[in-house]
């Protein structure tokens, strides 16, 4: 049984991604649209299981680059709509099939 994880109702409450959504095996689709996640908060994470996360509408800015080591498991990344990221490196994570961006971000 696979589940999906949603944190849209509490909007601009998280600024970190809970450490207990790490221990989730089966976790499908992380959404975390509209919280005030950051690109640090990324880089200090261990395995995500989810195959799909939705960053929409954070505080994501800058750089930011993704690992295998991070999103083990992730096919589809949406990160529209945050408005100071500028540039996103995926270069090692082999499992990424479909990035959901703004047009100025390389």
């Amino acid at each position: 049984m696979s589940a999906i994880i949603g944190y849209k109702q509490y909007r601009k409450s998280f600024h970190d991604i809970p450490d207990v959504l790490f221990t989730l095996k089966r976790t499908v689709h992380l959404e975390m649209a509209g919280n005030n996640i950051e690109i640090s908060a990324l880089h200090s994470l261990s395995c995500i299981h989810a195959s799909k996360i939705d960053l929409r509408r954070n505080a994501l800015r800058g750089a930011m680059r993704l690992t295998s080591f991070i999103c083990c498991a992730l096919t589809e990344l949406d990160i529209r709509d945050n408005e100071n990221l500028f540039e996103l490196d995926l270069s090692n994570l082999h499992t990424i099939q479909l990035i959901t961006k703004n047009q100025s971000i390389i």
